[in-house]
């Protein structure tokens, strides 16, 4: 088989748009074999994909898949309504982002603002078991 080379290369001209054909590419074979590199995944990117995953927790006494995200929003409103200032700051931006209450903004000083709104939906939520 090295004989058949050989010959083919003695018969081969080299020139323009002729490379040698030991520098020739093999069949099958890429000129950039491992590829493009991929593009680097933003801080936002990756957060999504964090928050998309699912998990399995309890919710009353049964097992439930939710994701990341849905618990996320579920433990920082909790909290929030257990009057803890950082979970109320970020409810409230969390909130206004989305373009529902951005007059709810919170200063450390208006905990008594929030106390009422605590009342409100309270009251509110109690209205809606009642019913």
């Amino acid at each position: 088989m090295s004989n058949e080379f050989n010959n083919d290369e003695a018969d081969y001209e080299v020139g323009y748009k002729k490379p040698p054909i030991h520098g020739q590419f093999k069949p099958g074979q890429s000129g950039n074999p491992k590829g493009r590199p991929k593009k680097r995944q933003t801080n936002a990117e990756l957060m999504n994909q964090a928050f998309d995953k699912k998990m399995t927790v309890n919710v009353d006494g049964k097992k439930v898949r939710r994701t990341k995200r849905e618990l996320f929003f579920e433990v920082v409103i909790n909290e929030a309504l257990k009057k803890d200032k950082t979970a109320m700051n970020i409810a409230l931006k969390l909130l206004d982002q989305s373009e529902k209450a951005s007059e709810f903004l919170l200063d450390e000083n208006d905990l008594e603002d929030f106390d009422a709104f605590c009342k409100l939906t309270a009251s509110i939520a109690k209205d809606d078991i009642d019913e």
